[in-house]
């Protein structure tokens, strides 16, 4: 009989409630082999206590005994004559003060002033009635590109790309009449090209209708298939379809 959810006298009764047990906690079970293992190596290094190792007290390391030797012979510096400075003069000479020349400074700037040319004053333009002017050079009004000597004439790394071109295209072309002796590979005619394209479409067309004749909601495994299936097959028709409109010529072979 349940006595919790009936009246009874027992429930009257205080009752001491159990005990809360912890939950148990994870242990691993290498827990007690790492144990030993750190216990084992955590006084391996320790160096106090008394010398079990000899000394030697007569042969040990002195100053600089494995310094390397050096030399007897003092350093010298090889040095060219033209890197050779001028000796300091000695306390006794005089440096020559007073020097005059007879050359008309005055005279050679003017001189040099004259045979200079003349200084163009740089270009600027006036846009309002107060006068005020700005660059002519940086605003857009100043034929500055196409006075150039290459204007309108094609870049020389154009003109490198095209021949790679033209001989990329040159070897591919050999490449294939090469092929074409061997009988390795063959060109589609265009009418079976046209032929296959249509009927790719045709397949497309049958594909499309099965699919747009499924529900509209596909809440089963296997009609999620079906539907995958046929977006994939969908997917892979348009991708053909694509790729022979693109090409006018057209080369199969039985080998791969």
């Amino acid at each position: 009989m349940n006595t919790e959810f009936n009246e009874s006298i027992y429930n009257l009764i205080p009752r001491t409630p159990p005990p809360q047990r912890q939950p148990l906690k994870y242990k691993s079970v290498f827990y007690d082999a790492v144990r030993e293992a750190a216990k084992d190596k955590k006084f391996s290094s320790r160096t106090m206590g008394v010398i079990k190792t000899k000394v030697e007290t007569t042969d040990y390391l002195k100053k600089q005994q494995k310094a390397s030797p050096t030399k007897d012979t003092p350093f010298q510096r090889s040095m060219a004559a033209s890197e050779k400075k001028s000796r300091v003069p000695k306390a006794n000479v005089r440096p020559t003060m007073g020097s005059k020349s007879n050359k008309d400074f005055v005279k050679t700037n003017a001189l040099t002033v004259i045979k200079s040319p003349a200084k163009q004053p740089k270009p600027r333009y006036v846009d309002s009635p107060g006068g005020n002017s700005y660059d002519l050079e940086n605003s857009g009004y100043a034929l500055k590109y196409s006075s150039k000597g290459n204007y309108g004439k094609v870049p020389q790394y154009i003109n490198t790309r095209k021949e790679q071109i033209k001989e990329s295209q040159r070897a591919y072309d050999e490449y294939v009449q090469e092929r074409f002796r061997r009988g390795a590979i063959q060109q589609v005619s265009p009418e079976e090209l046209h032929d296959t394209i249509r009927q790719l479409k045709q397949n497309w067309e049958e594909v499309y209708q099965h699919y747009q004749s499924l529900p509209v909601l596909t809440d089963t495994y296997p009609g999620k298939l079906r539907k995958e299936r046929m977006e994939l097959e969908m997917k892979q028709l348009e991708d053909d379809i694509s790729v022979l409109e693109k090409h006018s010529i057209v080369y199969v072979t039985d080998r791969y």
